[in-house]
């Protein structure tokens, strides 16, 4: 019977194997903390950056919602309050809708927009059917809060449908202007 030669046994030095090993680590786990949700809102939020966080892209703005709203079974009506320089500075669900409506008023919109000195803001709300299309709804909801923002001097930069499947941005697809 032939003896299969012994494991080669690497030293451990202090000063290569843990970086070494780190490397190895994050390697392995950046993947997957990136694709998972829930990992990655916990990471967030136990290790906040100093840097505020910039809204100048409609799936920056899409990151940000968590998935669970995204999958909700109700429509969310959310906002993002933000400074002059799209920086966000508060964000909130203004109104939980039903299954096929989001009831929301400007008032619930612009009323914490005034208090938090926001410059500008961003809208977003899911679609529980997962189609991202804007509704006949939507696009009238869209335009009062645009009109609104406008006497206000609050413009609102964008309105984002959206869903586990992807999301839909009324200023990328000219429905804003």
């Amino acid at each position: 019977m032939k003896q299969r030669p012994a494991p080669r046994q690497q030293s451990f030095r202090p000063d290569q194997g843990a970086r070494d090993l780190a490397a190895i680590l994050i390697s392995i786990l950046h993947p997957l903390i990136e694709k998972n949700p829930k990992i990655n809102s916990l990471i967030k939020e136990d290790f906040p950056t100093d840097a505020p966080l910039i809204l100048d892209a409609p799936a920056r703005v899409a990151e940000r919602i968590p998935i669970e709203v995204k999958a909700a079974k109700k429509e969310n009506f959310l906002a993002f309050y933000l400074n002059s320089r799209n920086q966000l500075i508060f964000s909130e669900t203004v109104s939980i809708g039903t299954l096929s409506a989001s009831l929301v008023h400007p008032r619930e919109v612009f009323a914490p927009a005034i208090e938090h000195a926001s410059a500008a803001l961003i809208v977003a709300h899911n679609h529980p059917s997962g189609d991202c299309s804007p509704s006949p709804e939507d696009k009238a909801a869209t335009k009062r809060l645009k009109e609104s923002g406008e006497l206000l001097g609050i413009p609102l930069l964008d309105h984002l449908i959206v869903s586990p499947r992807g999301f839909f941005s009324f200023r990328e697809n000219g429905l804003l202007s």
